[in-house]
């Protein structure tokens, strides 16, 4: 049950950061030979976890 929350969470934030990002200007920005797009997600969906679970009361991931 906590997962599945978790996973609405995290879905929910991902598109709010992505949406951030691009009204930011940060991805038309970055260089094509800087991070890839998948290597930006796989960091923000780091980030996200750990905001969710810092939230649920999980410190360590």
């Amino acid at each position: 049950k906590i997962e599945k929350e978790a996973l609405k969470l995290y879905e929910r934030t991902v598109k709010i950061r992505t949406k951030r990002m691009a009204s930011d200007g940060s991805f038309a920005r970055a260089p094509k030979g800087g991070l890839s797009r998948v290597q930006t997600r796989r960091i923000a969906a780091k980030e996200a976890l750990k905001g969710i679970f810092s939230s649920i009361g999980v410190e360590h991931l």
